[in-house]
């Protein structure tokens, strides 16, 4: 059988470190995603099959009780017109140089 296909959420929070619980946020899918054009670069987590997410009918989000860091998640500050990794942008956010509200800043 094939390999999976990876999921990913997004997260447009303007303060996020990489050490940060993925608890702490609000998880938007890809299709959520495309409404929020004026927002270029965000933060992108892969989301592993053990990872469970909540969603209620009422929000256009998801959230999760797990305690797993960005860190651990392969969180990357991700160009989502490019459809790639910001390199610059995510080795600044990596450091802990720079915060995503900040992303702005350095295009």
């Amino acid at each position: 059988m094939g390999a999976t296909k990876k999921r990913y959420r997004y997260i447009f929070c303007g303060v996020a470190s990489p050490n940060d619980p993925i608890s702490d946020f609000r998880l938007v899918s890809a299709v959520i995603a495309s409404y929020f054009m004026d927002e270029r670069t965000c933060i992108r987590v892969e989301i592993p099959p053990d990872l469970e997410l909540e969603k209620y009918s009422c929000d256009d989000y998801s959230t999760t009780y797990d305690q797993r860091t960005l860190k651990d998640l392969h969180a990357v500050v991700y160009d989502r017109c490019l459809h790639q990794t910001d390199e610059k942008l995510n080795e600044m956010w990596q450091a802990g140089s720079i915060q995503p509200h900040q992303f702005y800043l350095y295009r």
